[in-house]
């Protein structure tokens, strides 16, 4: 790097230093946004990927579980367990319902999922702490919502006007917005003021069985009153679901964070060239090679976004750490893809902003050095 570049850093240490502190800020803000998007997609379809049913049967015009509502009968699993190539049907109800501790009354929303006990099919894949639910009464939460509302093993939780006890503590079912915590089906049904609801049913088929021909019988059988879906389908209908809410909002922040970067560091290396006017007129005098002027504004405008570029990935994990201690729903998860092309941009932009500012130098003329007052 040109060492007259590095002297300007080196004589303005305060105008540097918050130089690339804003900087860092707008590269760590789209940081944090791609950290919290890739922690609500892996959060929002961690559970049904983590399940092993082959096929998703929901009521009719219904294409996920996020945002999307399926009532059906639960007399519905019988004709699909007659289906041929179906090994075994799991009925499962999907509640919003309210939860809090025994005796706090600042209660959250919960999703609450009813699973059949018997086939163990709906239940949460990674469990941390303790054991499933094994009898009436019992639930576990997200990890997530357990320290939300301090709960531990052992204790109650009050969910809508009942009340059941933790006996385990999962992950990989946090929401961002909402997490999950499992009871069983005639738990979550006794919850509900229509007994015999169920939302959807999960399919597991005999190994030589075609899943197609499998579809086309649980249609049949169920006279085009449902939907059914295999597992990849079903999963990126959930990941598109996830998708259309928190993507335009990065994409929108992205952008935000861009603009203010291209604008800070366009305005400082603007002042640099009108401060430093008179040293500029004087390597032109002395005969500075075409392009040398602005090549010192191009790696003056690198150097300060890698540095900001660096302290922004230093700072981020921990930044992410302390977020997650204070309001622990809010999970993130740092791809190096994504700092790659964060880091890729901002340097880009560094670029944008050198080309914009060196054409301030047209302006400057090697007399001005024999000029008795600055312009």
């Amino acid at each position: 790097m040109n060492s007259y570049a590095l002297g300007v850093i080196h004589k303005q240490p305060m105008r540097s230093a918050m130089t690339i502190g804003g900087i860092s800020l707008s590269i760590l803000l789209i940081l944090f946004l791609f950290s919290i998007y890739r922690g609500v997609s892996r959060g929002a379809i961690e559970y049904i990927a983590g399940n092993k049913a082959e096929l998703w049967v929901l009521q009719n015009h219904s294409t996920n579980i996020l945002r999307s509502m399926s009532i059906m009968p639960e007399s519905n699993t019988h004709p699909v367990r007659r289906v041929t190539g179906v090994r075994q049907v799991s009925p499962m109800l999907f509640l919003l319902a309210t939860i809090c501790a025994e005796h706090d009354s600042n209660s959250v929303t919960v999703y609450l999922a009813g699973y059949d006990l018997s086939t163990g099919v709906g239940a949460p894949s990674a469990l941390l702490v303790g054991r499933l639910p094994a009898a009436a009464g019992e639930v576990v939460l997200d990890e997530a919502l357990a320290k939300r509302l301090r709960l531990r093993l052992g204790e109650r939780a009050r969910i809508n006007d009942s009340l059941f006890r933790v006996v385990g503590i999962c992950s990989g079912a946090n929401m961002f917005v909402i997490q999950y915590a499992f009871a069983s089906l005639q738990d979550v049904q006794a919850l509900t003021a229509v007994p015999g609801l169920i939302s959807a049913m999960m399919v597991q088929t005999d190994r030589d069985a075609q899943i197609n021909s499998v579809k086309a019988g649980i249609h049949a059988a169920l006279s085009g009153e449902v939907a059914v879906f295999d597992r990849a389908t079903f999963l990126e209908n959930n990941r598109k679901e996830m998708s259309t809410g928190i993507v335009p909002l990065l994409y929108t922040n992205a952008l935000i964070g861009t603009v203010v970067l291209i604008a800070v560091l366009t305005l400082i290396l603007v002042i640099m060239i009108l401060e430093r006017r008179r040293d500029l007129a004087v390597m032109k005098a002395l005969g500075a090679p075409p392009g040398y002027l602005g090549r010192i504004v191009f790696q003056l405008a690198i150097f300060i976004v890698s540095l900001s570029c660096g302290v922004a990935l230093v700072v981020i994990l921990p930044l992410m750490a302390v977020i997650q201690w204070i309001s622990p729903e809010i999970t993130g998860e740092l791809w190096l893809t994504d700092a790659a092309i964060t880091c890729t941009v901002a340097l880009t932009m560094s670029c944008v902003s050198a080309f914009v500012a060196v054409r301030r130098l047209k302006g400057i003329y090697p007399m001005e050095v024999f000029s008795s007052t600055e312009r």
